[in-house]
């Protein structure tokens, strides 16, 4: 065989063998829903974890806020178990401040401390949601979990970080997501609260029954 086919041959073989294990990594145990590894820095779990989760999320949602609670139970329960992602879905047109939290979180999300940022920020909703301007408590959340201010300012006047969460925001329109918050869960859409006790007791019988 000429060198040249050899070569072309190769290469051929080593894309395939990289889109294969690029969608092993990308679409979880079932592969009904792309993961997107930009997004590693908001996810936590397990890789290899039977149940992967895809959960779209408004932080001015109260509902969302609860529904935080529940998956980190389970997610302490069992973390070998879960691989959980955070995506923004900000309903821009009924929560004032939904889209600046997100771009906020994300700033934090660059920093590597998405996970403070979004606890905080459920845990204290109440507060910024009533403030005239939240900037300003954003900033006390950030500065009290380690983010760097300076570099946190830079990112906020970053307006490309404005749009990637915009495009999350129409990627999830797309994907059917009307309201917060949403769940993919292996591929499947589970809507709401309620939705997501239902399949998290279906996937973890033995937590139901021990009663913790």
């Amino acid at each position: 065989m000429p060198r040249k086919k050899i070569l072309v041959s190769a290469l051929v073989l080593v894309a395939c063998y990289a889109s294969v294990e690029g969608l092993r990594f990308l679409t979880g145990p079932k592969g009904k829903f792309v993961m997107d590894r930009r997004m590693s820095s908001r996810a936590k779990g397990d890789l290899s974890a039977p149940l992967w989760i895809v959960e779209y999320i408004d932080f001015q949602c109260v509902t969302c806020g609860l529904a935080s609670e529940v998956v980190r139970e389970y997610l302490e329960k069992y973390p070998s178990k879960i691989y959980l992602q955070i995506r923004f879905r900000p309903l821009i047109l009924t929560h004032e401040f939904a889209l600046k939290s997100a771009i906020y979180a994300e700033c934090a999300a660059s920093q590597g401390k998405f996970w403070p940022f979004y606890e905080i920020l459920f845990k204290r909703q109440k507060d910024w949601v009533s403030s005239s301007s939240p900037d300003d408590l954003f900033h006390s959340y950030a500065k009290e979990i380690g983010v760097n201010v300076k570099k946190l300012d830079a990112c906020l006047r970053d307006e490309a970080v404005k749009k990637r969460v915009i495009a999350e925001k129409d990627e999830a329109m797309d994907l059917g997501v009307k309201g917060t918050p949403t769940f993919f869960m292996n591929g499947k859409m589970v809507v709401g609260l309620e939705a997501l006790k239902g399949e998290l007791e279906a996937a973890f019988p033995e937590k139901k029954e021990g009663g913790s």
